[in-house]
């Protein structure tokens, strides 16, 4: 076992945060090669989740571009719902149809865009519950939160 400063063991979290993997959660063999990013930052290498890269890039995309689309667009609780659904949907088709990697890619991030679009739903919902009943509003913000806690498995 590796040593800090004289005979202090490494902590787990020490350990975690050494290891230059520890972004890809994917074997590094060449049958996973395409799974993953290799990037170079100052000399060293680190490999990262392609996967959750252009999640998390859609997500940042996607919470930069609702407050324009909210404010601009006038959307809809029901608009907005819909949107969702049609992000969600193509990440399920890019594997049932095994297409190319860079479109998976694409659709990955198409899912993180639809991630902000199912907080913004909520958000749409419950305002337009907070102004005055419509049982649409209610459906959909169901709907929406069922959706997420069923896909975490917590309900």
């Amino acid at each position: 076992m590796k040593h800090l400063k004289g005979k202090r063991k490494i902590s787990r979290k020490e350990k975690w945060l050494l290891y230059k993997y520890r972004l890809a959660h994917h074997p590094l063999c060449q049958y996973f090669s395409d799974h993953v990013y290799h990037l170079t930052i100052k000399g060293k290498s680190y490999y990262v989740c392609k996967g959750c890269v252009n999640l998390n890039l859609g997500m940042i995309f996607g919470t930069i571009l609702a407050p324009f689309i909210l404010v601009f667009l006038d959307v809809k609780s029901w608009e907005a719902f819909i949107a969702t659904w049609v992000l969600f949907l193509f990440t399920p088709l890019g594997v049932f149809f095994n297409l190319p990697r860079k479109i998976k890619d694409f659709f990955r991030f198409l899912l993180g865009i639809g991630q902000v679009s199912a907080i913004a739903t909520v958000i749409l919902s419950i305002a337009e519950l907070i102004k005055g009943w419509s049982i649409w509003s209610l459906i959909v913000c169901v709907i929406t939160l069922v959706t997420y806690f069923v896909s975490r498995k917590v309900l």
